[in-house]
């Protein structure tokens, strides 16, 4: 086996790890939880993302299972002929794609939360935020399902793999700046009323850490380096956890098996 089929047997059992303290949470948080409201508060915004954080770890290990065994499956797979199959990559990049897109959703309520506090802060009334929030989520998820059957009853794979691959890259853009904007707000919010507050300032610290971390994993994360592949080159891309299925690998091996038959 090769190392990347081990990584994905140790990511599998970490996300069970993460889902199983997930679990614990969720069941904790509901058997001390207040009385519900219908606005979404800091109680409530913190058990629903653990709920949701649950459900996206759920579908990654069901995906990461599905691509450990068609790795192991496929292990001795021609790299020359690969290229030939390119249902293989539209398959694999749905089974990446569908949990990215859950845990990018995630990050949608921490911003959706924290808009909501800023907004309150400064008296201004935002009544149709949380619909513009889940409007916002599910017109993603249907432009992806409508450009993946459209890719799958037309054969057109490679299509999907350039748009899904364009289509992340602004998601993430968005979502990156929202949490930088809004994180930056509520920071400069919270430094005006906690002078002199140690718990708070600590809070503080938290808020403006994860407003200047979480961006720019997510940028970094969208344009991966390579030395084999120019950075804005859609064609074969398909960013999986995966050594056997990798596009950005396959160039890589073509070129050494070429060098190899020259000498």
């Amino acid at each position: 086996m090769t190392i990347g089929i081990y990584l994905l047997i140790f990511l599998i059992f970490l996300y069970v790890f993460l889902s199983r303290m997930l679990y614990d949470l969720i069941i904790k948080n509901k058997k001390n939880a207040p009385i519900s409201s219908s606005n979404l508060t800091g109680e409530n915004t913190r058990n629903f993302l653990f709920f949701f954080l649950f459900i996206c770890h759920i579908s990654r290990i069901i995906s990461l299972i599905i691509l450990t065994f068609l790795d192991i499956k496929y292990n001795s797979i021609d790299y020359s002929k690969v290229i030939l199959y390119p249902y293989y990559y539209f398959y694999l990049t749905l089974l990446k794609a569908f949990p990215t897109y859950l845990f990018l959703s995630s990050f949608t309520i921490i911003i959706l939360f924290w808009s909501q506090v800023y907004y309150a802060s400064v008296l201004v009334s935002s009544p149709h935020l949380q619909t513009l929030y889940i409007f916002l989520n599910v017109l993603v998820y249907a432009i992806n399902v409508i450009l993946a059957s459209l890719a799958y009853f037309v054969k057109a794979y490679f299509d999907y793999i350039y748009y899904n691959y364009i289509i992340e890259s602004i998601v993430d853009y968005i979502i990156a700046s929202a949490f930088l904007y809004y994180g930056v707000k509520v920071t400069n919010k919270l430094k005006e009323k906690s002078k002199g507050l140690a718990r708070k300032d600590n809070i503080v610290k938290r808020i403006y850490f994860l407003s200047e971390c979480v961006p720019s994993i997510l940028i970094i994360y969208t344009f991966q380096p390579s030395k084999e592949k120019s950075a804005m080159d859609f064609k074969y891309t398909t960013p999986l956890c995966s050594e056997t299925f990798n596009p950005y690998n396959l160039k890589f091996k073509k070129k050494k098996t070429k060098k190899n038959t020259d000498n």
